[in-house]
């Protein structure tokens, strides 16, 4: 009897999937005259980007993050270091357990789109970003 009720408890467990998925699409404007490039690493030490996207001067680009258990509410939450450069300056965010800070916080985007399943958000780069930026040597 106990055989039975395995044989038929353990499939239902294991047949179960999420049926939908939240998508939160973060899009990045680039409003000054240098390429941007974005890249994100899960770890502070790694030296390959997981991921990394390009944005041309008056242009734009975007991330998509995908959850099944809801809109994200940190972008870049599973990455643990963002390099920003623009060919002049290079900026490093390290993301913060204990606060939300630069492109890691979802208060400095501007809320575009929001349907069942879906939000889109803009980030707009300026020179400003990179003020603080470090130097690029050439």
């Amino acid at each position: 009897m106990m055989i039975g009720i395995c044989c038929v408890t353990i499939p239902i467990f294991i047949s179960c999937q999420v049926d939908h998925y939240f998508l939160t699409k973060c899009v990045f404007k680039n409003d000054t005259d240098s390429e941007i490039t974005l890249e994100c690493f899960f770890g502070l030490d790694s030296n390959k980007a997981w991921e990394t996207i390009v944005i041309q001067p008056n242009d734009e680009n975007y991330i998509s993050f995908e959850s099944s258990g809801g809109f994200i509410d940190l972008p870049f939450g599973s990455y643990r270091k963002l390099v920003i450069n623009n060919g002049t300056y290079l900026v490093i965010q390290i993301r913060d357990d204990t606060k939300c800070e630069g492109l890691y916080d979802i208060n400095n985007y501007i809320h575009m789109e929001s349907k069942y399943g879906y939000q889109k958000y803009l980030y707009t780069f300026t020179d400003d970003f990179f003020k603080d930026g470090e130097p690029l040597e050439k």
